[in-house]
């Protein structure tokens, strides 16, 4: 039987997993293009696709949101 301590901190490591993937974003990131620079957050809505133009400063933040979508799948 596993001691109170112990299951007091697998309880807050998984608990810190859950809190840790609750920020994502659905969709794919791509290019805009060989002649334009820039990159673009691709997602479905109702069966509808939408893209939304990604700002320089935001990207390793929407590359790790999306990653993380993809690992819930």
């Amino acid at each position: 039987m596993k001691s109170y301590d112990a299951l007091q901190k697998e309880h807050e490591k998984v608990r810190q997993e859950i809190i840790d993937s609750l920020e994502f974003l659905m969709g794919s990131i791509s290019t805009k293009g060989p002649k334009r620079p820039g990159l673009n957050l691709t997602f479905k809505i109702n069966q509808v696709t939408r893209t939304r133009h990604i700002r320089k400063e935001l990207e390793p933040r929407v590359t790790e949101m999306t990653a993380k979508w993809r690992r819930l799948l």
